[in-house]
């Protein structure tokens, strides 16, 4: 992003023109230092992260539904999994 950028997103907070929810310069703004230190140092993925929320929403990296059916057959095999070791003791 640059300075002209935000400081165009800055202008929209102040005159209202766009939601605080919906403004990158906001996107950190309850995020702890430690975990912005992390992304700025490149030792924590972002992008990374955020596709992953997009996945957990069923969503693909255009936004576009895609469902949760991945997900939730992973999820049903790791239970399974636990399941079979409980079993086991």
């Amino acid at each position: 992003m640059t300075e002209d950028q935000i400081d165009f997103y800055r202008q929209a907070a102040i005159n209202g023109s766009l939601p605080d929810e919906l403004n990158p310069i906001y996107i950190f703004s309850l995020t702890k230092v430690d975990l912005l230190v992390m992304i700025a140092s490149q030792k924590l993925d972002a992008s990374f992260l955020a596709l992953k929320e997009l996945e957990q929403r069923g969503l693909d990296q255009h936004g576009v539904w895609v469902g949760f059916k991945d997900h939730i057959q992973n999820e049903r095999k790791e239970k399974s999994r636990k399941g079979n070791r409980k079993n086991r003791l």
